[in-house]
């Protein structure tokens, strides 16, 4: 008969508890994260680093429903709806470890109308900037206006 041995019993149960909860951490971590060094961030955005160089359209990036929602809960249904219709031509993404900074303008009118949405992955920030007639609005989820906003306005 073998011999009940607790140290390879709690050795094994540790192995099986860690696996399990890798397996968890691994499906979290799918569902968009961004990962820094040994930090884990996570959004539901849809928005990841990978995407420098690529165009938000070709992403379909402003077809994720919790972007829309927090863009239009940031800037108002009618900001929405002059943003809707005017991002028009589109440079490509610029993305970091930190930040993600999408840039369209107004076909046509790109030194009057111009777009800037601005994602800081560490903070869950969602900043947006409209040039429109001449005039520039800047918008902050937090109230933080990225450098990158104000530069490009």
């Amino acid at each position: 008969m073998t011999k009940f041995n607790f140290k390879n019993f709690a050795i094994l149960s540790l192995i099986a508890l860690t696996m399990i909860s890798c397996g968890k951490i691994s499906n979290q971590a799918t569902q968009t994260s961004t990962v820094t060094g040994t930090e884990t961030f996570t959004n539901n955005l849809g928005l990841k680093q990978d995407m420098n160089g690529l165009y938000p359209r070709d992403l379909k990036m402003f077809d994720n429903p919790k972007l829309r929602e927090r863009l239009k809960n940031l800037i108002g249904d009618e900001n929405y709806a002059f943003f809707q219709k005017n991002w028009n031509v589109e440079v490509p993404i610029q993305c970091n470890e930190e930040m993600l900074i999408a840039k369209a303008c107004k076909q046509h009118d790109c030194d009057k109308t111009k777009f800037i949405l601005v994602y800081d992955f560490k903070k869950n920030n969602l900043a947006y900037g409209v040039r429109q007639g001449g005039q520039a609005k800047q918008f902050s989820e937090n109230g933080y206006t990225p450098s990158a906003i104000k530069k490009d306005l």
